[in-house]
């Protein structure tokens, strides 16, 4: 592996633990909302599903 390939996978897992260490301690002393949770997935799926629709409009030049 060169230096390049370690030193990003070395600041991925650093990122990970920066931000995975307290959302774990915040989702560990606060109850969920699973109310809030569906909402932000189902909000996740409608973008998800309009751009997909619009880029493919665009590629074949539905779209201007």
């Amino acid at each position: 592996m060169t230096p390049n390939v370690i030193n990003w996978i070395t600041n991925i897992v650093a990122f990970l633990l920066v931000i995975l260490v307290p959302i774990k301690d915040y989702l560990t002393t606060q109850p969920f909302d699973w109310f809030g949770f569906a909402i932000c997935v189902l909000g996740a799926v409608v973008a998800y599903f309009t751009g997909k629709s619009t880029i493919y409009r665009m590629k074949k030049g539905g779209m201007r």
